[in-house]
């Protein structure tokens, strides 16, 4: 048996041995594992506990509402991060990465703090500005509909650590407000020995404007920034790196390649040529690209915004099959698809033999400061550089709309741009301090979308939480984030410890009951 098996059949037969519930002191491994289970059904543990013993509900109360429910920072929660980083000093870097999350509007009465919890939380400065905007003496608090949510994730390899270490009420985050946030995060966890190296954001216009205000100073303005100067680094004088999450940009370019009228060096990039491709397999009894569905060619909403629909079409399975039909035609469809497949899989590198497993060098974790991938993605911008000089000056009176229609958005570019320079700088800095090995995949944002799923998922059918239940489930989350299991879907794996590796043994904090 494996130390949690062996631990679990140790707490049945303690409990069975008790002669009554109120006797039985759980091991804190156990309660995680509860408050685990109990977060992804309520009616499910119930039933559970009907077979094998495990605390009650009002028991996980005691963990889960120890401390009174607050916006901004999250000290709890960087307290196990520092908790369980590795003590040599170069060891603790971390990236931080933000993101909102609809929510449902409404107010709840905190009987603890004697608070109303729902409504936006701004500084004096901001409430000072809205009441100066709206000509009002006073300021009037608005209802929250979205949180802003700060997950800090480390990225030196080893154990997967990551806490969400703020948490802030808005309507819909300004680049101001994300400005001035981010800052009091990054200076939060500089104090605490935390080295935030880089911020990974998506390619939103609230956000591209936040790293213009985040740039140099001395910056000349003609390229979008990828990093700037870490004011709290101190001594060590180190920068702070912007990289725009990889995923959704591949997202973006599959929503160029669908929208948009490609052109580059004489032929068409069209989506007519995926549409073909779908229809004659279809037709085939043995198919090739049998993962190939009708969500995947005929985009509507769902879709459009699903990164898993898009990282199949820019596959090399989808460039082979388009090799097989027509070469000549379809050359430079084929060219930009498999040019889309490396870059995502240099940015997206998964820890250990993944690279082996799949037969895919791509994957390998960086661990030599000349790596050839570095120069890849120097040579994708270069691709993209030539391709916008190409269609401006491609002959003919046309018109801007559809010059600009022949190639990929200046947004997209732009995030290529800034997740190359960003990405490729964060990766030498940390080879440059001793680090062994850099895994790509631990500077994209799935992390942080996977909390946000967990926060919706705890709701069950309620899946869109108001602010109270959204700060009473970052304690359940983070109470569970030990028991993160290795689930295999498909031929993809999700890498993560496995129940019963380490038992940590560290009581976890209780809420006293006071007696009537």
């Amino acid at each position: 048996m494996t130390k949690m098996q062996r631990l679990f059949w140790e707490m049945q037969c303690k409990s069975l041995s008790c002669k009554s519930a109120s006797g039985m002191r759980w091991h804190p491994m156990m309660v995680r594992l509860a408050i685990r289970l109990e977060s992804k059904g309520p009616g499910c543990y119930d039933e559970f506990r009907k077979i094998v013993h495990f605390p009650c509900k009002t028991t996980l109360q005691d963990y889960t509402h120890i401390n009174p429910e607050h916006l901004g920072i999250r000290s709890d929660n960087i307290d196990k991060l520092v908790k369980n980083m590795p003590e040599h000093g170069k060891g603790n870097y971390v990236s931080l990465m933000f993101d909102e999350m609809t929510i449902r509007e409404g107010v709840v009465f905190d009987s603890k703090s004697g608070q109303l919890i729902g409504y936006t939380n701004l500084d004096e400065v901001e409430a000072e500005i809205e009441r100066l905007d709206s000509n009002n003496s006073f300021h009037k608090p608005k209802l929250a509909k979205k949180v802003l949510v700060f997950m800090a994730k480390n990225i030196t390899g080893g154990k997967s650590l990551k806490e969400a270490v703020a948490i802030y009420a808005v309507t819909s985050a300004t680049a101001d407000q994300i400005y001035r946030r981010t800052w009091a995060v990054i200076e939060e966890l500089e104090n605490r020995s935390v080295k935030v190296l880089c911020l990974v954001c998506d390619g939103a216009t609230t956000n591209r404007s936040f790293f213009k205000m985040m740039q140099h100073p001395d910056a000349d303005g003609t390229r979008p920034p990828f990093s700037t100067k870490n004011i709290f680094s101190g001594d060590e004088d180190r920068d702070l790196f912007f990289i725009s999450d990889a995923p959704h940009l591949i997202k973006c370019l599959r929503n160029n390649f669908y929208s948009h009228n490609l052109w580059k060096n004489g032929q068409e990039i069209s989506w007519s040529s995926i549409t073909a491709l779908y229809e004659r397999s279809k037709k085939e009894t043995l198919r090739r690209c049998c993962k190939l569905t009708k969500g995947h060619v005929e985009l509507d909403n769902f879709p459009k915004i699903k990164v898993f629909f898009a990282a199949l079409v820019m596959s090399e399975a989808v460039a082979s099959e388009l090799q097989l039909v027509d070469p000549v035609s379809f050359r430079e469809t084929i060219n930009f698809i498999k040019l889309m497949d490396n870059f995502s899989d240099c940015l997206n590198g998964r820890p250990s033999l993944q690279g082996k497993q799949s037969f895919n060098p791509e994957f390998n974790p960086y661990n030599d400061m000349n790596d050839s991938r570095f120069q890849f993605l120097q040579d994708v911008l270069t691709y993209f550089d030539y391709w916008k000089e190409e269609v401006m000056s491609r002959p003919r009176n046309f018109k801007k709309a559809n010059r600009k229609s022949m190639t990929i958005t200046d947004e997209t570019r732009n995030g290529i741009y800034i997740t190359v320079n960003g990405f490729t700088g964060a990766v030498r800095h940390l080879l440059s301090k001793g680090i062994n090995y850099v895994n790509g995949r631990d500077f994209n944002q799935d992390d942080l979308e996977q909390y946000f799923g967990h926060q919706k998922g705890i709701g069950r059918q309620s899946n869109n939480p108001v602010l109270k239940q959204v700060l009473q489930n970052d304690t359940k989350i983070s109470l569970g984030n030990q028991l993160a299991v290795v689930v295999k879907k498909n031929a993809y794996t999700k890498i993560g410890p496995m129940i019963g590796e380490d038992l940590d043994t560290t009581p976890l904090k209780q809420r006293k009951r006071t007696r009537p």
